[in-house]
């Protein structure tokens, strides 16, 4: 797990400054060591390779990076992990290759070297990487299928730029070609590089708390299963990008009694490939179905059952808290696990800066800061790698709108026909006092006051929308957000989930807070054998037995109903009281500034009345105003200026 970077200087203008900036921005990604390497002479044409090591596997020297191959004519640059490592270097030695180290690297480096893009469809793992053949001359860009791992580039005629964080993107000094001149151009104080923030991404942004793509026009992202391939020096050099995905080793399924045991089996595999490293793997465990099945199979697969971290909150949250700190400890001790409770408290919110400043893009979802504080503890407790149950309720139907939409598509006639009604009603439902029964009130006001608005509009991505009144504030709107020409399956609901939200979303937030404190989050739910095959199972057969049936189902077999049956709760904090509290009215200070450069895009006496409505209590608008708060303070700690 690292941080990478790739410059290629077409014109020698920006150098080994540039290359030395863009290695620094991911200086935090892989405190354990550097490394760089150079094809050229500083002159057109030159290559730079950065690395920055964080040591999970192979801790010797052998395994720095980059990785260059004997002859010298191709070298790696690579972030991630390649579970099935072993497996494929079996295969490549049986082929004459040899090894000097113990890395996944130098495996990865022998497979490229041998199959080219050919080769992907064999890894299981995540990953981000950049492979340079001096010889042709050719640059290739892997993302994981997934996602999980981020890959960012900028191309211009002077150079192209490759790095695993906007930020050091950002820092190379490349300024490509802009063509885009209705864009609002932003110019950071203390830089000379050009950002545009584009209308459309704004209206994501207030809509859904997430940008689908990175929201400069200059910058770009290397998409989930893709490699990007650039050939040649010249501007209009000929380049690809070529879809991937991973081998299928499985048979399809041929009936629904097979379904429950062939996941089983999948996800011990999974397991026992995520488990492979050399430092210890910890487990972040909430006491929900997703991460309690990880702690109960991991001891079917291991010896030891990993050290296990969670969040403690005060049972006097009430309404606005979480069973966390219970459930967590209970599965701990069933299992066999040590258990670290780490205590959180309102105080959390005065790292807010702290948190937002590791995100190269605004993410309006409070597991940004939680996420950036588990990972801060877990290090500090020693622990370098983890295990995280995310993208268990993308891939088994888990979320509470998986089951309000199957609902939705039983009952349509009559809910259209009293949809107005049923908006007026959850409009007016009080969600935001601390009484019991409050979070089953705020999911029936969100269902009711968007059945309405169904007809035309894409449903999955509606039902995971804010408050329509956050991108009311928007001075002018993109007409048309994620139009559909029919109504969606179920099935395009959980694609939509696993193909925007989870990568965007939750995917994101994980890999830039975690790393921001050298800390490798590995996710076993998915894994490239587990997903496809699961991926074969219709939507409508996930949701039939209720969410997340099949992991429920496991972990009942193992004594587990205490935690199978408590109500999904999620990662989060009890946001909309602590923002209510006086002593953090400074968050919204920003907010409240006439003069602040946002206001060109945003109504500022609109914002000051949904400001007004928030801080009355009525409405549990906790979501909407932090992502408020997160757009404004991340700017500023941007340092834009028009």
């Amino acid at each position: 797990m690292c941080g990478i970077s790739f410059l290629l200087d077409r014109t020698g203008a920006l150098g080994p400054q540039a290359a030395s900036r863009m290695r620094a921005a991911t200086a935090h990604r892989g405190p354990d060591g550097c490394g760089s390497y150079q094809f050229g002479d500083g002159g057109p044409g030159t290559v730079y390779l950065g690395h920055n090591r964080l040591k999970i596997v192979d801790l010797s020297d052998d395994a720095n990076q980059p990785f260059v191959s004997a002859d010298g004519r191709y070298a790696l640059v690579y972030n991630g992990e390649i579970y099935n490592w072993r497996e494929l270097r079996t295969e490549l030695e049986t082929e004459g290759v040899s090894f000097k180290s113990q890395s996944d690297t130098e495996v990865l480096l022998h497979l490229l070297i041998r199959e080219g893009t050919a080769g992907l469809p064999k890894l299981r793992g995540m990953f981000a990487f950049v492979f340079y053949d001096s010889a042709e001359k050719q640059t290739i860009a892997v993302r994981d299928e997934h996602g999980i791992k981020p890959l960012f580039w900028a191309n211009s005629d002077e150079a192209l730029a490759i790095a695993s964080e906007i930020s050091a993107v950002r820092t190379s000094g490349v300024e490509a070609d802009l063509t885009e001149p209705a864009i609002k151009l932003l110019r950071p104080l203390d830089a000379d590089y050009e950002l545009f923030f584009t209308p459309h991404s704004r209206q994501e942004y207030l809509t859904y708390r997430y940008v689908k793509h990175p929201p400069w026009v200059y910058l770009h992202e290397v998409k989930p299963g893709t490699a990007k391939v650039w050939t040649g020096l010249p501007y209009d050099e000929l380049w690809t990008e070529l879809r991937y995905s991973a081998e299928r080793v499985i048979p399809p399924h041929t009936s629904r009694a097979e379904w429950l045991p062939r996941v089983e089996a999948l996800l011990k595999q999974s397991l026992d490939r995520h488990l492979r490293a050399d430092v210890p793997v910890g487990l972040w465990l909430s006491g929900g179905v997703d991460s309690t099945l990880l702690l109960a199979l991991a001891r079917e697969v291991t010896d030891t059952a990993p050290a296990c971290f969670g969040i403690s909150l005060a049972p006097t949250e009430g309404s606005f808290g979480t069973e966390d700190y219970r459930f967590g400890r209970r599965a701990a001790a069933l299992f066999g696990a040590e258990f670290t409770e780490i205590s959180v408290d309102d105080s959390l919110l005065n790292y807010t800066d702290e948190s937002l400043a590791a995100l190269g893009q605004p993410i309006a979802d409070s597991s940004v800061l939680l996420t950036w504080w588990l990972a801060r503890q877990t290090r500090a407790a020693g622990v370098k790698a983890v295990l995280s149950g995310a993208g268990a309720d993308e891939w088994f139907a888990g979320y509470n709108r998986h089951r309000a939409f199957a609902w939705y598509q039983q009952h349509e006639a009559w809910i259209q026909r009293l949809a107005p009604l049923l908006r007026v009603i959850g409009q007016a439902l009080p969600t935001g006092f601390n009484v019991p029964g409050r979070k089953q009130l705020q999911l029936v006001s969100k269902l009711l006051t968007r059945v309405g608005q169904t007809a035309s509009r894409d449903v999955a991505a509606h039902f995971t929308a804010l408050d329509e009144a956050l991108p009311n504030l928007m001075r002018s709107h993109i007409i048309s957000m994620d139009l559909m020409a029919k109504r969606p399956t179920e099935n395009e609901l959980l694609e939509f989930d696993r193909k925007t939200y989870l990568p965007q979303d939750i995917l994101a937030l994980t890999d830039q807070t975690s790393m921001r404190h050298g800390v490798e989050v590995r996710t076993p739910y998915l894994d490239q054998d587990l997903t496809a095959y699961v991926g074969q199972i219709p939507a409508k057969e996930l949701l039939r037995n209720g969410p997340k049936w099949m992991l429920r189902e496991l972990l009942n077999r193992r004594g587990g109903q205490a935690f199978t049956k408590r109500r999904k709760e999620g990662f989060g904090l009890p946001l909309t009281r602590w923002l209510r509290l006086p002593k953090y009215a400074w968050l919204f200070d920003p907010i409240r500034r006439q003069d602040h450069p946002l206001f060109e895009y945003l109504a500022y006496n609109e914002t000051q009345e949904f400001l007004k409505r928030f801080l009355a209590g009525r409405h549990d608008l906790g979501a909407e105003a932090w992502a408020l708060i997160t757009l404004f303070r991340w700017y500023d700690l941007q340092k834009f200026s028009s």
